[in-house]
């Protein structure tokens, strides 16, 4: 039998018993001949019926991990952190996005002329309290609503106001 790591009590005994199938595919005790097609049940079994063989096993265990941790381990080295990774350096400058906002707050209220991806130009009245589109006001009551990322140029039209 082979139980993986530390175990403390009978439960933990029983969950990690490697239980061995038959030619038919039932689960099959390893302390005597029952079977069953059901692991949950075969475990049940062992632990009502082999309890004082488990708990035999157990001390086996114990007493195993007693003289191993007796002995000092030799030839281990300690295993450092090893290189530290670089700082991240954050970048100083304002993205593309930021400075497209920054002159969008001070053209909101104002005449501007707006040169967008597919070639078109717009020009009216800017407002842009959207952090996402901005409204301009082509005139006669129309307003068009324009992703700020499909905007490639700004062009401020009355420069005195700003």
């Amino acid at each position: 039998m082979d139980i993986l790591g530390e175990i403390v009590n009978v439960d933990e005994y029983v969950e990690k018993l490697e239980l061995q199938k038959n030619d038919i595919g039932f689960y099959k005790c390893p302390f005597c001949d029952y079977t069953n097609a059901d692991a949950k049940v075969v475990r049940k079994h062992v632990k009502s019926k082999h309890l004082e063989e488990i708990e035999k096993e157990l001390k086996k265990l114990e007493s195993q991990k007693s003289k191993n941790n007796g002995k000092k381990q030799t030839g281990q080295k300690k295993q450092g952190k090893g290189k530290k990774q670089p700082k991240r350096v954050r970048e100083t400058c304002v993205s593309t996005q930021e400075r497209k906002d920054y002159v969008l707050f001070f053209c909101h209220n104002h005449k501007v002329r707006l040169h967008l991806a597919n070639g078109e130009v717009l020009e009216g009245k800017c407002c842009c309290k959207d952090p996402y589109t901005v409204l301009v006001d082509v005139g006669k009551g129309d307003v068009v609503i324009v992703n700020k990322a499909y905007i490639v140029k700004y062009v401020p039209l009355d420069l005195e106001k700003l």
